[in-house]
């Protein structure tokens, strides 16, 4: 469809053609405009691809109401494209919703390049019918023109950055620091477009150009005042900072100075910073709605955005890519029904019907539920669990609260990239913001601390997994850490140092309780070992160690060996200084472990890991042995996830992974299948290629 064609575009009827050009066979039934769930002068059934319908209508708020209608229609089950044509002002609204939703707003006589590309891949994806071509279409009508421009300006102001700063500083660490500063300005610039920074639309920017002006360093004499000493701190603490005018108190964790800032104290020429405003940041429109301005830059294409931000040769080797938002979204329902159907005793199409309606019953058992993503990323299921629940809850509190307290509450998240765990909880924090209705800085609640929520850390082989091993999960000591953990989430200013200490120190008792635990257990278990081999025969000897025994006994001693060192390592630290579940999230699994593991957990091929590596694996997890030689018969990385997820689960607990097709049919899978067809009861496999 090119701008000829949709000059020609003048009456509802003509809306065929554009269905006759994505390749769908058109059609005409009228339908009662009070039939739909939107406001609408006419409105037509006006083609289809198998159970995809498109609809046409005429409205004079198109955009609002193509994307309100085809919102509605997936809540029904039924997956829609909406054509909504305002004829008095020539402006059409395609919109697709088959998860989270996508639309576009063209002007008929002068439509942007953007989106012309977003129908031209509409096209390209009309060979496709049902839910298969609404997944297409979603992604087809997203802004990506605007989210590919945005990544690469990003990358490049990201590169130039991390050249230019802290010269005796390890690469890696020189692109942490540099991606910080980028991120901070980031998720200023949607503050900015809530009217959040002293009012004014353009503060930063003018902003940067006042501290050109007058030859400052933009580095030490601009962002540092701003990020620790304005955003960090309460109003009444600010002193010289003031001079920045009505500036809310953020808090949360991404204005506080780095380990890495305090470590190579960076500062970033002015050179650089100028080039990042320009190239980067006024460059592009930000808004917090996702159905805003076309074009624009909003929080759900961050995602994407992210993911691409690892080298590609660390994407590989840690199994990082971005998962779309409607297979997300889709996920994290299969979930929740998975959920409903062991926790309420339904079944699936009754479970199915509890998240449509909101089902009281539904809703109270997903308020206590705890979900984990034991591999984050930049937080895509993450994210995608908030919005959920936070719909489900909807009208319990207002929508920033309540987002505040699911993820007090609700959600823990991990992943061994430090840098994925910053962008997720920057895209958790923008969920905050975008639900508050706060009209003045003075009213803008501080942001939660989610260190505490989302955690760096391996979750596959952390030190202390020797506990896991032998079933030592925390007692009474770790349920005190639900209440620290949520008041540390509450903290700001002074008090949050506070918290966090006490925090700390429950997560040192209660890991410090298990270890001594198991060095106590494995002490009696090798003294019964031992004390077996003096057993008498039936001839009057001792039985002595023969093979098992031994066996037994070494394995006994290996353990008791790793537990002393671990104890000797966390009394010398005075803190845990390595990711535990036992530790940090030590209250879930002191109440049997989490309801629901999901996500989309690394596929890392065996070749592709170190000798270390694979070896640690091998001897950790059971699933993940291979079974012949070469490559070809070593495992997935992905297997070892799931086998950790169903050690962390509680009884009655729902893992939903998207997993590499091989795992359903390659040989190095068949005891992982096995235990799954034996001892747990599959919900839903489905084939997604």
């Amino acid at each position: 469809m090119d701008r000829i064609r949709l000059r020609q575009l003048q009456q509802l009827e003509d809306l065929r053609e554009l269905v006759e050009a994505v390749g769908h066979r058109t059609d005409w039934i009228e339908l009662a405009p009070g039939s739909l769930p939107v406001p609408a002068e006419r409105a037509a059934c006006c083609g289809r691809a198998g159970a995809f319908e498109w609809l046409a209508l005429s409205s004079p708020s198109p955009g609002e109401s193509a994307r309100r209608l085809a919102a509605a229609m997936a809540q029904r089950g039924r997956r829609v494209g909406v054509l909504a044509l305002d004829q008095r002002h020539r402006v059409l609204t395609v919109a697709v919703n088959a998860g989270k939703g996508a639309a576009i707003d063209l002007s008929l006589d002068a439509p942007e390049p953007a989106s012309l590309e977003c129908l031209q891949r509409l096209a390209l994806a009309g060979h496709a019918s049902g839910y298969a071509f609404a997944l297409r279409a979603e992604e087809a009508l997203t802004i990506e023109e605007a989210g590919r421009r945005f990544f690469t300006a990003f990358q490049l102001s990201l590169d130039s950055m991390a050249d230019a700063t802290a010269p005796a500083a390890p690469v890696a660490d020189r692109r942490t620091i540099a991606l910080l500063q980028l991120i901070r300005v980031l998720f200023l610039y949607f503050v900015q477009a809530r009217g959040w920074l002293d009012g004014r639309p353009a503060f930063l920017r003018e902003r940067l150009d006042d501290a050109l002006a007058h030859r400052r360093r933009l580095h030490r004499d601009l962002f540092r005042p701003l990020f620790f000493g304005t955003l960090n701190r309460p109003m009444e603490h600010r002193g010289r900072s003031r001079g920045f005018g009505r500036i809310p108190f953020l808090n949360g964790g991404l204005f506080e100075p780095h380990p890495l800032e305090r470590r190579w104290q960076p500062e970033i020429p002015n050179r650089q910073w100028q080039a990042a405003f320009d190239e980067v940041f006024e460059r592009f429109h930000f808004t917090l709605n996702p159905a805003g301005r076309p074009g624009a830059i909003a929080p759900d294409m961050l995602g994407q955005v992210f993911e691409q931000l690892m080298a590609p040769e660390a994407r590989r080797r840690t199994g990082s890519f971005y998962t779309p938002g409607a297979l997300v979204a889709r996920t994290i329902d299969l979930a929740l029904e998975a959920f409903l159907i062991r926790r309420l005793g339904v079944c699936q199409a009754e479970a199915a019907g509890m998240l449509v309606s909101r089902d009281e019953r539904a809703v109270a058992a997903l308020r206590q539920a705890t979900l984990l993503d034991p591999a984050a990323g930049s937080g895509a299921f993450l994210l995608g669990a908030l919005e959920r629940l936070a719909d489900l809850r909807r009208g319990e509190a207002p929508p920033a609260v309540l987002r505040r307290q699911i993820l007090e509450r609700n959600l823990f998240g991990v992943d061994l990239n430090p840098m994925a765990v910053t962008l997720a909880e920057l895209r958790l924090w923008l969920a905050v913001i975008a639900a508050d209705d706060s009209a003045t800085p003075e009213e803008v609640r501080p942001l939660p601390n989610l260190d505490g929520v989302v955690r760096q850390g391996d979750s596959l082989l952390e030190p202390s997994r020797v506990l896991c091993r032998l079933g030592i999960n925390p007692g009474m000591e770790g349920v005190e850490l639900r209440r620290l953990r949520v008041d540390f989430t509450r903290a700001n200013g002074a008090e949050k140092a506070t918290q966090h200490r006490l925090l700390r120190r429950a997560e040192y008792g209660a890991l410090h309780s298990c270890l001594v635990r198991a060095s106590l257990r494995l002490e009696g278990d090798t003294s019964r070992c031992l004390s077996e081999a003096r057993d008498p025969t039936l001839f009057g000897g001792q039985r002595g160690l023969d093979p098992s025994l031994r066996r037994c006994l070494r394995t006994l001693r290996s353990q008791r060996r790793e537990v002393r060192h671990l104890l000797r390592r966390l009394e010398r630290e005075g803190e845990v200084p390595w990711f535990s579940f036992e530790a940090h999230f030590g209250d879930v699994l002191a109440e049997g472990g989490f309801d629901c593991i999901l996500g989309n957990p690394p596929w890392v091929r065996a070749e592709q890991l170190s000798r270390r590596t694979r070896l640690l694996l091998r001897d950790r997890f059971r699933w993940w042995r291979s079974h012949g030689t070469g490559f070809s018969h070593q495992p997935d990385l992905a297997l070892a996830f799931v086998e950790r997820a169903i050690e962390l689960l509680r009884p009655g607990g729902v893992v939903a992974f998207l997993l590499p097709v091989k795992v359903a049919t390659a040989g190095y899978a068949r005891v992982m299948r096995r235990a799954l067809a034996e001892q747990h009861a599959l919900h839903v496999i489905a084939d997604l290629e």
